[in-house]
């Protein structure tokens, strides 16, 4: 334990030395935040989404659940009264279940800045947010002027065709395209997909 404790008071020491302007992190686990509280930088967040729209909350972006679809209920923006009541619900449980995920930090913050504070209060401290999000593929919601839509930057470059599947994808352009097991199998084989 003594043996840790010295080699983080030593990176801390580093990092203080090394004079920093930001903290770029994913906020998932809120050590990066508090590292960045303690040297008193800016954060950078690049996420995805926090469990319990704790983004949101810490941005206060408006996040209703009567049209935004909480995650894992499967409801579109176009909700009946019941799936708008199990969204809240959704919603309310997600909530405490974050409270159960982040509270153990509330003792390394206290024990760290020396001051009372809760992650949310930590993540709210956030100078921009880069959100992986594509409101191709998101539903519409209000965000705030610090969050900033990066859409699919851990994207791959795409490759090119190989001539065999142009061949056969070709006569399908502007319709469907139905294929047999077997065609399937060729393609795969011919594209190193599998």
């Amino acid at each position: 334990m003594q043996i840790v404790q010295v080699s983080v008071y030593s990176l801390i020491k580093y990092l203080e030395e090394s004079k920093f302007d930001a903290v770029f992190m994913d906020p998932f686990f809120p050590c990066g935040q508090i590292v960045a509280e303690h040297l008193s930088l800016s954060s950078v967040y690049l996420v995805r989404g926090l469990p319990c729209s704790l983004d949101f909350h810490a941005t206060l972006c408006p996040n209703p659940p009567s049209y935004i679809p909480r995650f894992f209920t499967r409801y579109t923006d176009r909700m009946t009264f019941l799936q708008r009541v199990g969204n809240l619900i959704a919603s309310l449980s997600s909530s405490l279940a974050c409270s159960f995920l982040y509270s153990p930090y509330d003792g390394l913050i206290k024990e760290f800045l020396q001051q009372e504070a809760t992650v949310l209060e930590l993540f709210s401290h956030a100078s921009i947010w880069l959100m992986k999000y594509d409101f191709v593929f998101e539903y519409p919601r209000p965000l705030m002027p610090n969050m900033v839509l990066i859409g699919g930057i851990s994207c791959t470059q795409e490759k090119a065709l190989s001539q065999v599947s142009y061949i056969f994808f070709f006569p399908f352009s502007y319709g469907c395209t139905v294929c047999s097991h077997q065609e399937m199998e060729l393609l795969a084989a011919t594209n190193n997909t599998r």
